[in-house]
């Protein structure tokens, strides 16, 4: 027999007992997990505050069943496993719904601001179906460019927007558009057309197409840009350029710093130098030395000041002639005033100018032979009729002096009858032999003798600068004929 303890209990029996407990502990964690997941089926469609009551309340009724056996404590935890799940998975959905409420809304202002950008757009905005054609959409300026209203042209084939005569090339245009945006990810290139108004007034416009996705479905968006004024603007430009190519005033263009950009055709023909040879130089290359430093001084500080600069100005030509031309150089600014380039048109008056001095020596040739002949009234001494003359004479030429040689006929020798220079008083009356000097060479040979520069020539007779100290530079003779 098996022995036993003080309490009576064999150890066959106490094998007997901890089975029974085992036994017992697994059938009530079977029945606790068992029970537990038909209560989260259950409280899986009830709100989060009715979850927790209901949880409370199972778990003060298990408390109570199971507080012998401590089964209060794997409820508890259990319960709360439950809690802490489907707290996390509310926050994620309250975090998840508000996410979507933003994209929602975040899509809402997009659309309108889209639909604001579409309506208000400045250009013509046509929405056509990109396989049929069709248009679907147009915008405020699309109704003011065909002068139509938007219910007449949802519906149209995108021909009908244009004339006519551009039927099939608005056709083929739109495939092209149609099959570059597909091909390709950059913007394709405008092209320019006619669209055909309500009134039947053709259009000028530029269009540019791009393919875009709307709800889903390829879309073709055209924007056409009137461009009536553009074209006029440069119909304006090719004549003005015409008229600058073709006018017989030479003109100039440079910039802030006076380097030439362009001469037109009458620039070269009148200076000689090519507009190859022009372009990147100054008009310093025309400077003839004809007028003061001030004189330039005085012109760069007028154009300097946005002020226009007229004035005939002597320049000098490739081949180193001189001409006079009526010049006008007018600054040229852009939008916020500033002198960018300048532009110089100048009109050549040579001939004009020779005329105009010729002209004036001939009057003035008469008025001093009006004078003489008013000498020769008034007196019949030869000397003031001779002084009077060459006075005239010195001043229409603005020269140094001036004097009249006379050949004696006994001697053979030439006299200084009269004179009118500084030392007048020296040289009337000299004789010089026949053949002697400048004046004897013109006297001799008969012929009227310019010489530039007298030092140089072997004729002049130094003896006359030795006598006055007047050191000519240059002498004129003419010989006279009785």
């Amino acid at each position: 027999m098996a022995s036993s303890n003080e309490y009576g209990i064999t150890p066959l029996r106490l094998k007997k007992y901890l089975w029974a407990i085992m036994i017992g502990w697994t059938l009530v964690i079977i029945v606790l997990m068992t029970g537990t997941a038909l209560i989260e089926t259950a409280l899986d469609p009830l709100p989060i505050h009715q979850r927790y009551e209901v949880v409370l309340n199972i778990t003060a009724l298990a408390g109570l069943w199971l507080v012998g056996t401590g089964g209060l404590i794997f409820v508890a935890a259990r319960v709360g496993l439950i809690i802490a799940a489907r707290t996390k998975a509310e926050q994620r959905l309250i975090a998840r719904e508000s996410e979507l409420r933003q994209l929602t809304q975040a899509l809402t202002e997009s659309e309108e601001r889209f639909r604001t950008l579409f309506d208000k757009a400045p250009d013509a905005i046509f929405l056509a179906e990109a396989e049929s054609g069709l248009i679907i959409g147009a915008n405020a300026a699309a109704e003011a460019l065909l002068q139509k209203p938007k219910a007449e042209i949802i519906g149209l084939h995108q021909t009908n927007l244009h004339p006519a005569a551009a039927i099939e090339y608005t056709k083929k245009t739109f495939q092209t558009h149609l099959e570059q945006s597909r091909s390709t990810s950059t913007h394709t290139p405008p092209i320019e057309s006619l669209v055909l108004r309500a009134d039947g007034q053709e259009v000028p416009v530029e269009v540019l197409a791009n393919l875009i996705t709307l709800n889903r479905r390829p879309v073709l968006l055209g924007t056409f840009r009137d461009i009536s004024d553009r074209l006029e603007a440069e119909a304006n430009l090719r004549k003005l350029s015409s008229v600058v190519q073709q006018t017989d005033d030479s003109v100039v263009i440079t910039d802030k710093e006076g380097v030439i950009e362009y001469v037109n055709p009458a620039f070269e023909k009148l200076t000689g130098y090519t507009a190859a040879e022009a372009l990147g130089q100054t008009p310093r290359v025309l400077k003839s030395g004809q007028h003061p430093p001030e004189f330039y001084e005085t012109l760069w500080n007028t154009i300097l000041a946005g002020h226009v600069f007229r004035e005939v100005v002597v320049n000098k030509r490739k081949d180193g002639s001189l001409y006079s031309e009526e010049k006008t150089i007018t600054p040229l600014t852009n939008i916020k005033n500033e002198i960018t380039h300048f532009v110089s048109t100048g009109k050549d008056i040579t001939s004009r100018i020779e005329t105009q001095q010729f002209l004036a020596r001939r009057n003035r040739e008469l008025e001093i032979l009006s004078k003489a002949s008013r000498i020769f009234t008034a007196s019949l001494d030869l000397d003031s009729v001779l002084a009077a003359v060459l006075e005239e004479v010195r001043a229409l030429f603005n020269i140094t002096g001036c004097s009249i040689w006379l050949i004696d006929l006994q001697t053979d020798e030439m006299v200084c009858r009269q004179a009118t220079d500084p030392h007048s008083d020296i040289v009337r009356g000299w004789r010089l032999p026949a053949g002697q000097g400048l004046v004897g060479w013109a006297v001799e040979h008969k012929q009227r003798l310019n010489v530039p520069d007298v030092l140089a020539d072997a004729r002049h007779f130094r003896g006359v600068d030795k006598t006055t100290g007047l050191a000519l530079r240059s002498i004129l003779t003419i010989p006279l004929k009785t």
